[in-house]
């Protein structure tokens, strides 16, 4: 697991994963919370919306914590 960003709010945690279950090779990960002070659930794969066959790496939030960008 690399290249973790988390969301302007601190509830929402993106990282780039060879975990199984993903799309490709490197895929984007999402694992959100309820709080700043809580610990984070159990991380889900962003699915084939997001993730390609390829390596995707660097997911990172707009201002709006809405919009993700690639770096």
């Amino acid at each position: 697991d690399v290249a973790a960003r988390l969301s302007n709010d601190e509830r929402t945690l993106l990282f780039t994963s060879t975990r199984p279950g993903g799309q490709g090779i490197w895929d984007v990960w999402r694992a959100t919370r309820t709080s700043r002070e809580a610990l984070f659930g159990q991380a889900e794969n962003m699915g084939p919306d997001l993730n390609s066959a390829d390596a995707d790496f660097h997911a990172t939030f707009a201002a709006d914590d809405r919009t993700l960008l690639f770096l």
